[in-house]
């Protein structure tokens, strides 16, 4: 259904050099733009990878990565898959998220259909991140930084608590039966048409703004696969 980003362009950041970026750091971001610009005029699809080509974090904090799919995607609603197994122990079965798009700190509906065979508890969970943005017809890799873009996250369970713990939403969430928190036991999970209401965070990234998202969320703990999901979705900021 989705195919995984097939080559590395970099493109200019939304993150802006230090004023201490000396003539020659500039002239090699300069080159590596050119480059970049360049093998894609001519179609070419050799991956260049920016961390590999230079070490230097005042050049690498100029530049993103922009990742085309293999096959076009379309952005024109809520679209998501497995990128799992059927034999992970947290299974997805239906999710659709309205409305497209999606206007952080407004009102959304969810339908979710979720089987956990094993119970989801603290410790040694793990979610990897990884977060596409359409620009100029690219997907362009969002970096992490401060623990926001695509990232790996550690303590699930504790970075659960505070927003599942949110006295509305824990009330929504205790209506259908699902906990505020870890542990999850074993069991069919079920909403059909919940009304969450979202925040738009306090410190807004300088990249998250209208458009169209890839989001890619794989699930571990101890190393151990436990889900994995893919979503597009269009957002308004």
């Amino acid at each position: 259904f989705f195919s995984p980003p097939s080559k590395s362009l970099p493109v200019k950041s939304s993150v802006r050099p230090t004023a201490t970026l000396s003539t020659h750091k500039m002239l090699t971001t300069v080159f590596l733009l050119a480059t970049a610009a360049a093998g894609l005029a001519r179609g070419v699809t050799r991956t260049v990878h920016v961390s590999k080509v230079i070490e230097d974090d005042d050049v690498r904090n100029v530049l993103l990565t922009a990742v085309p799919h293999a096959r076009t995607v379309e952005v024109s609603g809520f679209k998501w898959d497995n990128c799992g197994s059927t034999s992970d122990p947290i299974g997805v079965s239906v999710l659709s998220i309205a409305p497209s798009p999606l206007v952080l700190g407004g009102n959304i509906s969810v339908t979710a259909s979720v089987k956990l065979t094993e119970a989801f508890t603290a410790g040694g969970n793990t979610v990897a991140l990884t977060i596409d943005k359409k620009v100029a017809g690219l997907w362009v890799r969002i970096p992490c930084v401060d623990n926001v873009g695509s990232c790996t996250l550690s303590d699930l369970c504790q970075r659960l608590e505070k927003p599942l713990g949110d006295e509305k939403t824990c009330a929504v969430l205790k209506s259908i039966g699902v906990p505020c928190g870890c542990p999850f036991p074993a069991k069919q999970y079920d909403a059909k048409n919940i009304i969450i209401t979202t925040k738009v965070p306090k410190n807004v990234p300088s990249w998250l703004e209208d458009g169209d998202y890839y989001l890619k969320a794989q699930v571990e703990n101890n190393g151990k696969r436990l889900a994995c999901l893919e979503v597009y979705v269009s957002i308004s900021v």
